[in-house]
């Protein structure tokens, strides 16, 4: 087996979510990277000499196919250089690495597919003076491994996104792309919508829309069909075309997402709107085998066939015919299914071609609606193939509208699309990236030398070096993505929305330790094994809710339990009544008074058995309640479930030696103004996807504007004091209130009630405490 073959397997065994995979990753995670080094990088000399007057600039393309990501980033290359010297970053190579290496001072590529900054670090100290490159360009989410070693650097990065989230995968990637990039330039409002709608992460991440300008094609490689143009069936297709006929065109690879089949579907709708109108239908594009590809090509071929279109539409290879076909056609039809700002779109626009596409499927649809007039006549509904035909045919049958249109096109295409405007944007976005890492920089030498962070509490034992650990801590704080607390008891973003206000430098731990850690909001009092423990009376009425949907994990709760002197009274619910004896039976062990075990339908996870079914009692004749659940956090990979709940249990329960619970009742006795308590999170989780849902109930509780910033009980397990939540209870919410199983991650009614309860709480006048168990994290 080759050690390219070698590395593959063990990244995907890695990378695989199941125990075996964990187990080998532990064991083989220290000798992967040192043969993904061992690997290198292939350095290959560009066509460019460096120059050492003229800053150097890094630009990474996920390949050199003759596609349009790796167009446009050949382009970017191009107008860059003539201002800076280029170093390419390819980790695939492609019909286009000429045209890169021609462009550029040299080309890099990772022998093993894998980048690390150690391997971009040995191969910029071989710049003059070892100088590290000035910034970065990342094209697309598919070079998205760039990004973090390139900042570890200390090189600023702007990342262009073309891709839609539907087909970005592993999604999680994003998270990455948020946190680490300086910048996120989109191409259209439509992929910045989808990318927000679908990762809320990048709600507070540096973002800009940024139409790219036209893209020059370079000039076919395959210099032998070029010489030959007699085999070349685009060119036989142009010659042997009728001057009279009406050529409707579209270009792409042919994929299910560029819509082929709708394109053929569009086709056979219009021949029969338009009779007698001498219709040509032409896609160029590569990849049409219908012979070996089972799966487009064969059915696309077999749509033709069956369609009755054999003698009308022609599938084309891409050729260097693309210009003339371009200029010969009538019309040009976008049916991709979802296309950020599809180059082919451009080039027809800018030739002045009426250029048709579906609307929420194609970025071009957003500007095309702005103008009424282009709006009405091109953008048909959503893969609407009949909306698009009759659209279509409006153009083929009215001579003059069909002038009229493409004159407007390539007027708005002129206004639009400019790639020296373009180029100058990107430069001065990436000229503020370079400002803002110099502050990073100089924030990162205080936080390396005040050694505030609590690293345990911060990173959980990560195997960071303290270099990379307080480097994560501030960029994620720069985006707002995943953030962590610094240490237990303050929120470094409710100090910044209070404090900062909406100002994206400093951080704001930095800001708060030059003004002399001044008290606000952002400060909790905390509860921890260290705090007071009174002998609980017998007089102060206690609860505990417990809903066990899963019976066999109700144990650890009980078992926490026992460590503390308090013997609420228990209320328990599920979701099956065939576990009462069950559930009766483990009960029995903690020496508590056992009130109800009651059977709930399985709804609103253990948020609805609270409200709808046992919470106004609690409310009502208990002092002190607790509300937990046997949290298993399916949908978390690996251990993460467990890890999270054994956290929340000790927290708030307790563990051997550590009576949690008791110094939590006595902080609620002892404080009249104390409402709740939860565990301290170490992350700063923030509405996410919730939004929408916790407004319409902020508005039914008359709660007041809500903060962006805010702590809560990640997990949804507290304990309470009575008043603290009687308008949430007042709600009188039902179980049809709730959204069926199975739900996902995040954004539902259960989610959003999960962040008010604090706010709640405020509004009834009580604060909140945290509780934290030092070495106890997730």
């Amino acid at each position: 087996m080759s050690l390219t073959a070698l590395t593959i397997r063990i990244r995907r065994i890695l990378y695989t979510p199941n125990s075996n995979g964990q187990l080998l990753a532990k064991l083989l995670k220290h000798l992967v990277k040192p043969i993904l080094l061992l690997g290198g990088m292939r350095r290959r000399a560009g066509e460019k000499k460096i120059n050492h007057l003229k800053p150097t600039v890094v630009v990474v393309s996920h390949d050199a196919s003759e596609t349009g990501a790796p167009i446009l980033a050949l382009n970017i290359c191009q107008e860059l250089s003539k201002n800076a010297n280029i170093i390419i970053i390819l980790p695939r190579g492609g019909a286009l690495l000429k045209e890169f290496l021609k462009n550029s001072s040299c080309v890099l590529r990772p022998r093993l597919g894998v980048i690390f900054s150690s391997l971009l670090r040995r191969e910029f100290k071989r710049l003059p003076g070892e100088k590290l490159p000035e910034y970065a360009i990342v094209n697309s989410v598919v070079s998205a491994g760039c990004i973090q070693p390139l900042r570890a650097l200390g090189i600023p990065t702007t990342t262009l996104i073309h891709e839609f989230s539907a087909y970005i995968r592993p999604i999680g990637i994003l998270d990455n792309v948020a946190k680490w990039s300086n910048r996120v330039v989109f191409s259209s409002p439509l992929t910045r919508d989808d990318i927000l709608s679908s990762c809320p992460q990048f709600n507070n991440a540096s973002i800009k829309v940024l139409p790219q300008g036209p893209c020059k094609r370079p000039g076919n490689s395959n210099q032998a069909k070029l010489k030959n143009k007699k085999i070349d069936d685009a060119w036989n297709f142009l010659e042997n075309l009728d001057s009279n006929s009406i050529l409707i065109l579209a270009a792409g690879a042919i994929q299910p997402r560029k819509g082929v089949d709708l394109f053929i579907a569009v086709a056979d709708e219009l021949r029969k709107k338009c009779k007698h109108m001498p219709l040509q239908f032409a896609w160029i594009g590569s990849g049409y085998d219908p012979v070996h590809d089972f799966n487009v090509s064969l059915w696309v071929e077999d749509q033709i066939h069956r369609s009755g279109l054999n003698g009308e539409l022609r599938i084309l290879d891409h050729s260097s015919a693309y210009n003339r076909l371009m200029n010969r056609a009538d019309i040009f039809l976008v049916t991709s299914r979802l296309d950020p700002l599809p180059n082919v779109a451009i080039d027809a626009m800018l030739a002045g071609k009426p250029m048709l596409c579906f609307e929420k499927a194609c970025g071009m649809a957003n500007l095309l609606l702005e103008d009424p007039i282009l709006g009405n006549a091109l953008v048909a509904s959503y893969l609407n193939t009949s909306s698009m035909a009759e659209k279509a045919a409006n153009l083929v049958n009215g001579y003059e509208q069909r002038q009229l249109i493409a004159k407007r096109s390539k007027e708005k295409a002129q206004e639009w699309f400019n790639m020296s405007h373009y180029i100058k944007e990107l430069k001065s976005i990436a000229e503020e990236t370079v400002k803002e890492e110099k502050i990073l920089k100089e924030e990162f030498k205080i936080l390396a030398s005040k050694r505030i962070i609590d690293q345990e509490f911060c990173f959980k034992n990560s195997k960071l070096s303290k270099r990379s650990e307080i480097l994560h801590y501030l960029v994620s704080w720069r985006n707002e993505v995943w953030p962590r607390k610094p240490f237990p008891g303050f929120h470094p973003g409710i100090y910044k929305e209070q404090i900062l206000e909406d100002a994206p430098c400093p951080d704001p731990l930095i800001h708060y330790l030059k003004e002399n850690q001044p008290k606000g909001e952002w400060n909790v009092p905390m509860i921890t094994p260290a705090s007071s423990l009174q002998q609980q009376d017998s007089e102060t009425t206690i609860a505990l809710h417990v809903h066990v949907h899963y019976p066999e994990l109700l144990d650890t709760i009980l078992n926490a339990l026992n460590y503390n002197k308090i013997r609420p009274d228990l209320f328990l619910s599920c979701t099956n009544h065939e576990n009462h004896s069950e559930i009766q039976c483990k009960s029995a062990g903690a020496n508590c008074t056992l009130k109800s075990i009651i059977t709930t339908p399985n709804r609103g996870r253990d948020i609805g058995p609270l409200l709808t079914e046992i919470g106004k009692e609690l409310d009502t004749k208990y002092e002190i309640y607790g509300h937990l659940h046997t949290k298993k956090s399916a949908l978390l990979p690996g251990k993460q479930g467990c890890s999270w709940r054994d956290f929340l249990i000790s927290n708030l329960v307790g563990m051997q030696d550590i009576a949690m619970a008791d110094r939590i009742v006595t902080a609620l006795k002892k404080n009249p103004k104390l409402g709740l308590v939860f565990a301290d999170d170490p992350t700063c989780v923030g509405w996410s996807g919730n939004r929408k849902h916790a407004d319409i109930l902020a508005n039914k509780l008359n709660l007041g504007p809500l903060p962006r910033c805010f702590d809560f009980p990640v997990g949804t397990m507290f304990w309470a004091k009575k008043g603290a939540l009687t308008e949430l209870y007042n709600l009188n919410l039902g179980w049809e209130d709730y959204p069926q199983e199975p739900l996902g991650y995040d954004g539902t009614i259960l989610h959003a009630i999960e962040r008010l309860l604090p706010i709640i709480a405020a509004k009834q006048g009580f604060t909140y405490n945290l509780t934290n168990v030092p070495g106890v994290n997730r």
